[in-house]
């Protein structure tokens, strides 16, 4: 799971809003999840490409679900006593944890200037 903490110059605090917060938070997880779905199809094991079309996502909330529902996919990631582990999920986050900062941070300059 992702989690994300949001530091707020004191400056730009009297332009926010509720409204100007939801389009923010909307945004972002927009951009986390095509960012995330891109790392997906670089990381994730290759051998019928049917692996990396199984990702899906929900939007719930102010957030959004990126799994990947092939029946086998917890067996590559994870690993078997006769098959070694390819954590391509967990490099999935990885990486998205390197960006996501950086797009909270455009985007509430694109909504609050």
């Amino acid at each position: 799971m992702l989690k994300v903490n949001i530091k707020i110059d004191k400056k730009g605090i009297e332009k926010i809003t509720r409204e100007n917060l939801n389009i923010v938070i909307k945004n972002s997880v927009k951009d986390i999840l095509i960012f995330m779905e891109g790392v997906a199809i670089k990381v994730t094991p290759r051998r019928t490409g049917f692996l990396r079309k199984g990702f899906k996502k929900t939007y719930k909330g102010g957030g959004a679900i990126f799994f990947n529902d092939v029946k086998y996919a917890p067996y590559v990631n994870f690993g078997t006593k006769r098959q070694k582990a390819n954590p391509f999920m967990k490099n999935i986050v990885k990486e998205t944890e390197k960006v996501i900062e950086k797009i909270f941070n455009e985007n509430f300059k694109k909504v609050i200037g």
